[in-house]
């Protein structure tokens, strides 16, 4: 009996520490985030399925009552002009006081984007130095923070991607590599391995989602649009599924 009584108090305690970190969450990032449909009408930024796709829907199911209204700052125009998106998204996050914020494709942008659509003055920044301007806008986040490592999107050049954009899988080599650096020092934050999941979807191998498996050759097409980047509403959900695990294991201090 006493057991039992220590399970359910230990039970409830953990549940009202999930309710609090989800209280006020706030997503930014860039397409992922906001929702990109590619097929409807020849113009996915402003389609309904577009919106559908946003990623709130997704943790909104995935949590149910665990959550509190989700903001989504997030722009399927921040390839266009990357800093201004990004400054304002984590500046207007930090205002609003939140409990958690889901940044999985914010920096994104901040390594692929063409240098001449980053902002101005900026486009003589290496990329490595661009990175770092969209690791210093995360700093003034004082919550927890869900970050996704920098997905290697080759195979979507020619696709969605110009060959402008794309940086090399060395430079995503060394900016996951400085990823990891900044994660050390940070308590709240929370890395998600988007690049691994990415990885697994766009090269059609297996891939496993709450304990259930897509046989290879399945993936791709379960997962992924057909630029081989954009989620399709199983994908999506694939993400909010790893981000609310990810959540939970992670040991926030």
């Amino acid at each position: 009996m006493r057991l039992f009584f220590f399970l359910f108090f230990l039970t409830g305690f953990v549940s009202a520490q999930v309710r609090d970190l989800w209280e006020k969450p706030v997503i930014i990032g860039a397409s992922l985030s906001d929702g990109f449909h590619l097929r409807e009408y020849g113009i996915p930024f402003f389609s309904p399925r577009s919106k559908a796709l946003g990623l709130h829907h997704h943790l909104r199911n995935r949590l149910g009552p665990v959550s509190g209204p989700i903001e989504n700052l997030g722009n399927n125009w921040t390839f266009m002009a990357v800093e201004s998106h990004g400054r304002y998204q984590a500046r207007a996050a930090a205002r609003m006081k939140p409990t958690i914020v889901v940044a999985v494709d914010y920096l994104f942008w901040y390594l692929y984007a063409d240098p001449k659509l980053r902002g101005p003055g900026l486009a003589k920044l290496s990329r490595m130095e661009f990175f770092e301007k969209g690791l210093a806008h995360l700093e003034q986040l004082k919550c927890p923070v869900i970050i996704g490592d920098i997905p290697d999107a080759a195979s979507s050049v020619n696709r969605v991607l110009s060959k402008e954009q794309y940086p090399g899988s060395e430079l995503i080599k060394k900016a996951n590599k400085r990823l990891e650096e900044w994660l050390s020092n940070r308590p709240l934050a929370i890395k998600i391995p988007l690049k691994t999941f990415h990885h697994q979807a766009s090269e059609n191998l297996e891939l496993a989602v709450d304990g259930r498996a897509t046989p290879a050759g399945k993936s791709r097409r379960k997962f992924l649009q057909w630029d081989r980047i954009h989620p399709t509403p199983a994908g999506a959900d694939a993400v909010a599924a790893i981000i609310t695990k990810s959540v939970k294991e992670a040991r926030l201090k």
